[in-house]
């Protein structure tokens, strides 16, 4: 059975009274086997956290840097394998912007989400 105690008593010099009242008071089979502040567990999280949060970070942005290459070198291929399309679309009156808008409608749905690289 785990008990929680909550006072509104914040610093470790003023709670540690309280602390070892109840631990006086309670029966001797019932043991204590920690009293310490809301805010050192967090603080204690946070240390420990740390570490795999800067791990994770570290493996994810070269991730991205790669996935950006790679998305990058894809559409520069497909725009020289493209070339030629582009020569014919010209000759026959087609207008820049509209080959630009065709040129890039696959970038567009080939990108797993809006924000592109």
């Amino acid at each position: 059975m785990t008990v929680a105690m909550v006072t509104t008593v914040s610093t470790a010099t003023t709670s540690r009274p309280v602390v070892d009242a109840v631990t006086s008071s309670l029966p001797a089979r019932v043991e204590v086997r920690s009293a310490e502040s809301v805010g050192r567990q967090e603080a204690s999280a946070a240390v420990h956290l740390a570490p795999i949060l800067v791990i994770l970070l570290a493996t994810a942005l070269p991730m991205g840097l790669i996935g950006c290459i790679g998305l990058t070198s894809t559409m520069g291929a497909n725009v020289l394998e493209r070339t030629r399309e582009f020569g014919v679309m010209h000759a026959i009156g087609a207008r820049p912007k509209m080959v630009r808008r065709i040129s890039s409608s696959p970038k567009a749905s080939s990108l797993p989400s809006p924000v592109a690289c």
